[in-house]
């Protein structure tokens, strides 16, 4: 227990175009993977895989990020991985690329990724496992959410709730208590650090714990070996 799991990060739409707008003032490059066989009526001779370092502009317009290119391939309406680095700070993006009688653009709503890196290792709770989750309203008193835990970790869990509303911000605090299986209930707190709702607008958060006492430490710690030695079980078993 306890290795590093690397996993990728949805980010907001804001979010990505503040990372690429960072990319456009201090001028760092970007790379981009393209497959020039997704190029419509794309000729054999040029359908293969190409790496490019390139820079964003977004001349002055609001909709669009222009694609800076030191060379002559022709991107219309290909479809472009991009790794783009801040600092340590890692993303990842994939969008179909445009032409205008500007150049070459993606447009400003891409669905981008930040590479993290988990300190502890997701245990799924398995659906033959008894388990109660209540999320706590803040300044409700005795007012409370049912909601299903998906996994947990020694640094945090994700919990699935039906309700619409309240709708949970990230980095918003949260309390609740849970039970699985055979071990004893366990209060805690905790930041979202993610929130993502599905078609029927039912939540899913993503909860870092915080303030953890030794206590807490050591209930988590038997859930999670608990939960370890269950997929050990079943490795044997198959």
């Amino acid at each position: 227990m306890g290795h590093a799991v690397d996993y990728f990060n949805p980010l907001s739409t804001e979010d990505a175009n503040a990372v690429i707008k960072k990319c456009i003032q201090e001028n760092i490059f970007c790379t981009l993977a393209v497959d020039l066989a997704t190029a419509l009526a794309a000729p054999e001779s040029i359908q293969k895989k190409v790496v490019l370092n390139i820079l964003f502009d977004n001349k002055l317009l609001v909709n669009k990020f222009y694609i800076v290119l030191k060379s002559s391939h022709d991107l219309e309406n290909t479809v472009g991985s991009f790794n783009l680095k801040l600092g340590t700070r890692m993303f990842f993006f994939k969008s179909l690329i445009s032409k205008d009688v500007k150049g070459f653009f993606i447009a400003d709503n891409v669905q981008m990724f930040e590479l993290k890196r988990r300190r502890h290792e997701r245990y799924e709770i398995p659906a033959d496992w008894s388990q109660s989750c209540s999320v706590f309203i803040e300044n409700k008193k005795d007012f409370k959410l049912d909601a299903k835990i998906i996994d947990i970790s020694l640094s945090g869990v994700r919990l699935f709730l039906k309700a619409q509303l309240p709708e949970f911000k990230t980095e918003q605090k949260i309390s609740f208590v849970f039970q699985i299986h055979k071990r004893g209930e366990v209060m805690i707190t905790g930041t979202i650090r993610f929130v993502k709702k599905d078609l029927n607008f039912c939540q899913t958060l993503g909860i870092e714990f915080q303030n953890l006492t030794p206590l807490l430490e050591s209930k988590i710690q038997n859930t999670c070996e608990d939960l370890e030695r269950n997929l050990k079980i079943k490795v044997r078993v198959t």
